[in-house]
């Protein structure tokens, strides 16, 4: 099957593809407005927008050539609302349904793999990778370090595969990682959720809430994205944690809890900060939480109970968290490659 995202010059038809998932009729142009704006912050472009909604970037001349004359480029933001008189969308709120090329899934399939892998077993090693979103050379080589490594039995991505939630980005970083020789799951991030990422991510990955048991360790891995969410679900979903603590498996003795955004951070709701560190510590054998979006690494003891944040680096730093848990407990070693 093909998609525009393989025409070349790639980067144009990506961009293009991100436009198409958000909603834009004739004087509804809000979204496309935001997109446009949200654009030019992450890319450092000098913008400017007016009352009407008219968004204008400016960028300087590339070196050497600041005294050509300068070229305006101007386009409609909306979009000609037609369709066919069988089909069933709303140019208000739909996107433009793309397809997935690819396998979908995925976690569920790997869950399942980590699970036979491990059963039985009283220590794991896994790996931890987050924030990967651009960063297409420095995830590849993360797998090739990885792969060589043969001593690991699965591996976590926390969140942010994508910078615009564009369906592109989740399809490269997910045929990236798919070259590992074992297992992974991924979490969702909050640049994950962006236009209709959230839609995309379930589809190729799964749940934004999902669990398994690795050996007897169980790892919860949580939605945390509360700012992208606006109300809309309960983030982070306490039914969700308070089911896997009332139905904790009994293969089980330690648990882990992975999430994008840790507590205190813009993306978690601060006023359910300490409810959710309280029901998170009565899991039995907690040994540590694990988070990305901070792109840097460290380790905070968050509430002053002794549980561990573990921040993993973006994979611009070339570098992953290595985990191993045993009967002693659990260490962490930060890894270059």
């Amino acid at each position: 099957m093909s998609s525009i995202t393989s025409l070349e010059p790639r980067i144009v038809w990506e961009q293009f593809d991100a436009i198409t998932q958000v909603p834009r009729p004739s004087k509804k142009e809000g979204r496309i407005i935001d997109f446009l704006v949200a654009f030019a912050e992450r890319h450092g472009i000098e913008y400017r927008k007016d009352a009407t909604g008219n968004v204008v970037m400016r960028k300087p001349a590339t070196p050497g050539f600041e005294n050509r004359p300068a070229v305006i480029l101007q386009s409609h933001m909306d979009m000609v609302c037609e369709k066919n008189s069988d089909v069933e969308f709303d140019f208000e709120h739909d996107a433009i349904r793309t397809r997935i090329d690819g396998e979908c899934g995925i976690n569920a399939k790997n869950i399942a793999r980590i699970e036979a892998g491990t059963a039985g077993k009283s220590a794991i090693r896994f790996a931890v990778i987050s924030d990967t979103q651009r960063w297409y050379d420095e995830t590849r080589e993360a797998v090739s370090a990885l792969n060589a490594r043969g001593d690991i039995d699965f591996v976590l991505h926390t969140g942010d595969m994508a910078d615009f939630g564009m369906k592109a980005e989740f399809e490269r970083q997910r045929d990236i990682l798919n070259r590992l020789h074992v297992p992974y799951v991924v979490l969702l991030g909050n640049h994950d959720c962006l236009a209709t990422g959230e839609e995309i991510f379930r589809t190729i990955f799964g749940d934004f809430n999902t669990a398994f048991t690795a050996g007897n360790v169980r790892i919860l891995c949580l939605n945390t994205n509360a700012l992208e969410f606006d109300l809309r679900e309960a983030v982070p979903n306490f039914e969700f944690i308070e089911t896997e603590l009332t139905e904790f498996p009994p293969e089980a003795s330690k648990t882990i809890v992975a999430m994008h955004a840790k507590p205190y951070t813009e993306q978690f709701g601060d006023n359910v900060a300490k409810g959710f560190q309280y029901l998170v510590t009565r899991f039995p054998g907690l040994q540590c939480c694990i988070n990305g979006h901070g792109h840097n690494y460290k380790v905070v003891d968050l509430f002053g109970d002794g549980v561990l944040y573990h921040e993993c680096d973006n994979i611009a730093k070339r570098s992953y968290l290595l985990f191993t848990v045993n009967d002693e407990g659990y260490a962490c070693e930060r890894i270059e490659f």
